[in-house]
């Protein structure tokens, strides 16, 4: 049987590699929650410059939920990426995948907005 895989977009994330799984793994609360702490948490690399873009972490969301080797996927530039990076380090667990009623493991991109405008 040929193996398929299914990639699912959210406006503030991405699920890969679903094929093995029935519920991908989620932050908890969905995105609403996600983007606000993002927005809640994010300190600003640059104060009076403008800056716009996307920064794309891909992550493992282990059966515990648990967030592990992170990586820039598509970077802004490196301190953009650094405060990326430094996000996800502090995000809480998510809800992991879910295969045949139990736990497992999953690869998710997490796409990160950063907007800063100088207003002077």
């Amino acid at each position: 049987m040929k193996k398929r895989t299914i990639k699912v977009l959210f406006l503030l994330f991405i699920v890969i590699s679903c094929s093995a799984q029935d519920v991908p793994a989620r932050f908890e609360g969905g995105r609403e929650k996600l983007d606000e702490f993002v927005m809640e948490n994010m300190k600003w690399p640059f104060q009076r410059i403008e800056y716009k873009g996307k920064i794309y972490v891909k992550c493992t969301i282990n059966e515990y939920g648990e967030i592990l080797s992170p990586k820039i996927e598509k970077g802004l530039c490196e301190k953009c990426d650094e405060e990326a990076l430094r996000l996800i380090g502090i995000m809480p667990n998510w809800l992991p995948a879910r295969k045949g009623g139990k736990n497992v493991s999953s690869e998710v991109i997490i796409p990160i907005d950063f907007s800063l405008y100088d207003k002077n």
